[in-house]
């Protein structure tokens, strides 16, 4: 009652907002609490053997005669170690990826605003949505309508959260960093001091996901896909006390029944696994960074959008072709392996795709004075790339198909056709590539020339195939290889030709 009293106070008199202040202290609390919790687990077993060791060296007893009893009592950790480990702790905090993966996963989930999402919906998520859902209708119907217009205004967003641009938005408002931080550090403490095991990094990220699903974050847009990743927050955490547990019984029985050369090799392994970790992660940080680049600023004028677009668009151009030409050559070479590094590129584009196209209503919403055309640009160059990666992911899904159940190869009349249309394709793409990327355009009626060049060679060859399947030349499973790669062929000429018309006409109308 007296601090409330006080802070009512300094509002009155400074016009102070007590959150700000509850914010900034709360910070420090849930540090202190983070320390006092995972200081002890970092350096806990390390200093009890530190201290044991202290105390045998001094004894003159034996080792298998000296009694533990020493680690059953409180004992002084040594300043300069806590001062030490405290600084590897603030260290690794301030530039270890991993740990900011941790806190971007926890934030993404309860931030109130819409967009890209971490996590897909599962049945699970979805059966409790759809009984939370249920449940609300129900209680509506009790609640008066005065009442309940006069509750949804108190979650109205501020004006922050409109205004702001989305590299400084604030995931969430000062209420509920002050409720995440209090409980948080609260909760974490006390546990502590009473010796309770606890996750601080779990605890800190219920508490957040309780205060986002009280203060409406999760809409009807983002419900199951919060929903599910909690879930699998939950059961990644319970599941790797289990794996933590049977992993130690059995390396333990192993270090028994092995030795020194258990010891050797268990080491070896584990800094292998590290070094793999590390290498795994620091790949996907970079993929997932080079996707995350696209659309992620506020666009300006209209010439910083259609660059935009422009670089992704070639980008995408020239992998999928490339991913193309790898399969053509490795269905005559019958060469797996390379149809396999083709997939996970087309992999990588649909990623990268999707992630784009989460990007792109709210990016269309901010380009400036809601231009027409442009925006109309995005929306259709978008589906036309989705059509590209389907064509070129059926294609390599075929080929694959067919080397995977060593059917036999194709005729070498079909094959050098299919090279010659790679051929083309590949000169016909870079045409394409260039004009779109130097919004040059004077080569349109050389490159519609060369489409439906391209065009008449497939049909012409689909005609062939035709005939030799009535005539019984070929199997059924030759047939319809060849069948899926001509047409889906021709679906990429065109499609590659509509993404050229698309920018082409507009700039025309500009």
């Amino acid at each position: 009652i007296g601090w409330s009293m006080v802070v009512q106070l300094f509002m009155w008199w400074k016009h102070i907002n007590p959150l700000k202040i509850v914010v900034l202290l709360g910070t420090f609390a849930l540090a202190m609490a983070f320390a006092g919790n995972d200081l002890v687990n970092f350096i806990g077993v390390a200093v009890g053997g530190y201290i044991a060791f202290q105390a045998w060296s001094g004894s003159g007893v034996d080792a298998d005669q000296f009694s533990m009893s020493i680690l059953s009592e409180k004992f002084q950790t040594p300043t300069w170690i806590l001062l030490a480990t405290g600084f590897i702790m603030i260290v690794t905090l301030w530039t270890n990826a991993k740990s900011r993966k941790v806190t971007e996963t926890e934030v993404s989930l309860g931030r109130q605003d819409e967009g890209e999402e971490k996590f897909k919906s599962t049945w699970v998520s979805r059966v409790l949505v759809g009984g939370a859902l249920f449940i609300g209708r129900s209680v509506e119907v009790l609640v008066p309508k005065n009442m309940s217009k006069m509750l949804a205004k108190r979650f109205k967003k501020t004006e922050v959260f409109e205004k702001d641009k989305d590299k400084d938005k604030p995931s969430f408002d000062l209420l509920r960093a002050a409720v995440n931080l209090l409980v948080s550090s609260v909760l974490i403490a006390y546990g502590t001091s009473k010796k309770l095991p606890l996750s601080t990094t779990f605890v800190t990220f219920m508490v957040a996901m309780g205060s986002s699903f009280a203060d409406q974050a999760w809409g009807r847009e983002s419900a199951v896909y919060r929903v599910a990743g909690v879930m699998k927050v939950i059961a990644g955490w319970l599941v790797t006390a289990v794996i933590a547990f049977s992993v130690s019984g059995l390396l333990a029985l192993i270090l028994y029944k092995t030795g020194m050369p258990g010891v050797y090799v268990l080491t070896g392994l584990a800094f292998f696994l590290l070094i793999r970790s590390h290498v795994v992660f620091a790949r996907k940080e970079k993929e997932e960074s080079t996707a995350n680049q696209a659309f992620s600023t506020n666009p300006e004028n209209l010439s910083q959008v259609i660059e935009e677009s422009k670089a992704v668009t070639v980008k995408n151009l020239k992998l999928a072709v490339k991913v193309y030409s790898t399969c053509v050559d490795a269905l005559e070479r019958e060469k797996k392996n390379a149809i396999t590094i083709a997939l996970e590129k087309i992999q990588q584009l649909h990623i990268q795709n999707t992630k784009i196209q989460h990007k792109i209503i709210k990016y269309v919403r901010k380009m400036p004075n809601g231009n027409l055309p442009a925006s109309r640009l995005y929306i259709l160059m978008f589906d036309h790339m989705q059509d590209l990666y389907q064509s070129v992911q059926l294609i390599s899904e075929s080929c694959m198909d067919h080397l995977n159940n060593f059917h036999s190869q194709p005729s070498k009349e079909f094959l050098k056709v299919s090279n010659d249309i790679e051929s083309n394709l590949t000169s016909y793409t870079k045409k394409i590539s260039d004009g779109i990327g130097a919004s040059n355009f004077k080569d349109a009626a050389a490159i519609q020339t060369q489409r439906d060049s391209i065009n008449s060679i497939i049909t012409q060859t689909i005609d062939v195939g035709i005939a030799e399947i009535q005539k019984g030349d070929v199997g059924n499973r030759i047939g319809m290889l060849q069948m899926k790669l001509l047409l889906e062929t021709k679906d990429v000429v065109n499609t590659l030709h509509s993404m050229y018309t698309l920018y082409h006409d507009y700039h025309k109308g500009t």
